[in-house]
């Protein structure tokens, strides 16, 4: 079976019919854990729109033919994209800043077992709010309507700290973890307190 020149169809949950290359294909678990018995067929993709799903092929046939660059975990609070991944994935995410396409390509590649591109989408997100910094300009950079009363609001950004604190301490062990096993690897043999 040449898998370079096979194709497959998918089908997006409006309708529209997109055609990817086996091998790109492969990259997501969904489809490859269809294609034998569906290869002569169309997959649905319950998931995925029409555009979503033609962005998550483009980013498939990308990486038909080389791993994409794996995005450290945790992110360091000063890391950015251009420091963690290909331009390509930068160009990619960067074509909008739209909350709908964001969360459209998060859920549809956790849908279709595609962890690359989930990373990449996440990792976008979570820098767009690094970077926005509080909750009220998270919520006007993404035009989200406030429903949520002050005290609701102020218990909100209490988890929040509570939440950003517990986030940098598991940087700061991470660090320091990373540092220790750095140390205790030098010396070629583990050393005792």
């Amino acid at each position: 079976m040449d898998v370079g020149n096979e194709k497959v169809k998918l089908v997006a949950n409006d309708k529209t019919v997109w055609e990817v290359s086996v091998q790109a294909a492969k990259r997501s678990k969904f489809i490859c854990d269809l294609l034998a018995d569906f290869k002569d067929s169309e997959i649905a993709v319950a998931e995925a729109n029409g555009p979503t799903l033609k962005e998550i092929i483009e980013y498939l046939e990308q990486y038909k033919d080389k791993e994409p660059r794996e995005i450290q975990k945790p992110m360091e609070e000063d890391q950015r994209l251009p420091d963690m991944v290909e331009k390509w994935d930068v160009d990619f995410v960067e074509r909008s800043q739209d909350l709908q396409r964001l969360q459209d390509l998060i859920v549809a590649a956790d849908y279709m077992g595609i962890e690359s591109l989930h990373e990449l989408m996440v990792a976008k997100m979570a820098c767009i709010m690094l970077d926005l910094g509080s909750s009220e300009a998270i919520v006007k950079h993404f035009n989200i309507e406030e429903d949520m009363t002050e005290e609701e609001q102020r218990q909100m950004e209490k988890e929040e700290l509570e939440e950003l604190k517990k986030l940098r301490a598991e940087q700061f062990k991470a660090r320091k973890d990373k540092e220790e096993e750095h140390k205790n690897g030098e010396g070629g043999e583990k050393k005792d307190g």
